[in-house]
């Protein structure tokens, strides 16, 4: 696996995309199983609890992503308060946006609450999880 460097993102989101607003932008080539190694300094209790979505985009410069271009094949391979690293597929090279604290805001825009999600709302391929042991 090749480790994949990261850097911050130049333009806001969509807060109400159910991705959140906790992401790292980083550059992977074309690889079965990327590797992003993330460096969050999470103060909180529950960064072992934290889900993972990732984005495709074409370019750092666009605002949205490519199609849904929502990459399911992802997981942590291990995390800390200090530091995660996550595998995940990357069927093209180019820009992946991985967020890991998604959530939604129900209620109206000036009493919103923020439910942070914990729990994926699909499922990495068994078969792509399994030749994840495999792959260096």
């Amino acid at each position: 696996m090749n480790k994949t460097e990261f850097g911050t993102a130049k333009i806001a989101w969509d807060l109400k995309s159910g991705f959140g607003n906790h992401r790292f932008i980083v550059r992977a080539p074309r690889s079965d199983y990327a590797r992003a190694v993330i460096p969050w300094r999470r103060r909180d209790d529950f960064y072992d609890k934290t889900i993972l979505r990732i984005r495709y985009k074409k370019s750092e410069d666009e605002d949205k992503p490519v199609g849904d271009g929502e990459i399911f094949d992802c997981y942590f391979e291990n995390r800390s308060r200090f530091f995660a690293t996550v595998v995940f597929r990357a069927p093209v090279e180019g820009i992946y946006e991985l967020y890991y604290m998604p959530f939604e805001m129900p209620g109206p825009w000036w009493a919103a609450n923020t439910v942070y999600t914990d729990s994926p709302r699909v499922l990495p391929c068994r078969t792509w999880l399994d030749g994840a042991a495999d792959a260096e």
